[in-house]
């Protein structure tokens, strides 16, 4: 009866029994690739201007810093303006976010505030604007395209994730809108480095509101080649573990453990992997220069203690800490 009906189907539709799914699928395939390929694309865009960076002498590596989740600019943009060997890979998904995100990380401005009132930017060389890429898409596990879950603040960020909110979430309960975004595996992005340098692995540090140790993972093999590592990511059951698929220590431990990351420290936000103990104090200190901000006269102010790599001790806030205090976190350990 089954052969029957297949041959009548056939008969009467002209077509293969399940042709169309088959079609649809390849349909999505194409979609699929053509996403990956314009992704790809657009990084490989962002990335040219390394091509023209002087070689370096002494057979010296510039050493790559990458910073994913924005919200409204990278403050380690003002590690490459006092060392000229480091090169800044920043990713910020979410489109309304990224000028402004551009704009602060290449000339300065206010970061954590959407209405910065800043006339005054900081006006970094042309050597150190040749360091410094800003990319408009994800770092996921898979190159193409994703979602984006808009939350219901202003702008739609810090709240909005690729990952969905759980029911009973405090934080960013409801999503209000999905959009679409390019995403990027960072082993990608990495293998799209030009050849004509040797490039060091230094730091990767993540806020992308749970997705952190999907970041990870989509670094592949490049991923033991980084020293230091700063994420977000809370115990699980926590109420930091807000997002279905979030980011929990319980995982994103052993996964570094496994990575040779062998000095690691969690607590219910983030987590902190050095290659050695010196390396776990950076990402430390990273963490904390990553949440300074540009105050309105476009100087640097941390919004909370950082760590200082020397003695692995809390540094307190001051008042006004100028571009050179990332300076002096950066000159101890780095090498």
């Amino acid at each position: 009866m089954a052969a029957l009906f297949l041959a009548i189907y056939a008969l009467v539709w002209g077509v293969r029994p399940f042709g169309a799914f088959g079609q649809r699928e390849g349909r999505h395939q194409l979609l699929a690739d053509d996403a990956r390929e314009s992704t790809l694309a657009l990084a490989r865009t962002g990335l040219r201007k390394l091509s023209d960076l002087p070689h370096l002498s002494d057979q010296g590596r510039y050493r790559v810093l990458v910073d994913v989740g924005l919200q409204t600019g990278s403050a380690l943009r003002c590690l490459a303006q006092w060392d000229e060997t480091l090169v800044l890979l920043a990713l910020e998904a979410f489109p309304p976010n990224f000028k402004l995100s551009k704009r602060n990380t290449l000339y300065g401005g206010v970061q954590g505030n959407y209405d910065s009132g800043c006339e005054k930017e900081l006006r970094p060389s042309a050597s150190v604007l040749k360091r410094v890429v800003v990319l408009p898409m994800a770092a996921a596990e898979h190159t193409g395209h994703t979602t984006f879950n808009k939350g219901p603040t202003r702008g739609g960020s810090p709240c909005g994730s690729i990952l969905a909110s759980k029911k009973n979430a405090w934080w960013c309960q409801r999503t209000y809108d999905t959009i679409g975004i390019s995403s990027i595996r960072l082993d990608d992005l990495i293998s799209l480095l030009p050849d004509v340098h040797q490039f060091e692995l230094l730091y990767i540090g993540t806020d992308v509101e749970g997705a952190d140790l999907q970041v990870l993972r989509g670094a592949g093999r490049y991923f033991s080649r980084f020293s230091a590592v700063s994420i977000e990511c809370p115990h699980a059951g926590s109420v930091n573990d807000a997002r279905i698929g979030n980011c929990v220590s319980e995982d994103a431990e052993p996964f570094a453990l496994s990575h040779n990351f062998n000095h690691t420290l969690c607590d219910d936000r983030q987590c902190f992997f050095g290659k050695t103990h010196v390396h776990q104090r950076l990402a430390m200190c990273m963490e904390g220069l990553k949440h300074l901000r540009w105050d309105g006269d476009c100087r640097m102010t941390p919004v909370r203690s950082s760590c200082n790599i020397t003695t692995g001790r809390a540094m307190q806030p001051q008042p006004h800490i100028h571009t050179r205090f990332c300076n002096n976190a950066l000159a101890v350990g780095l090498g």
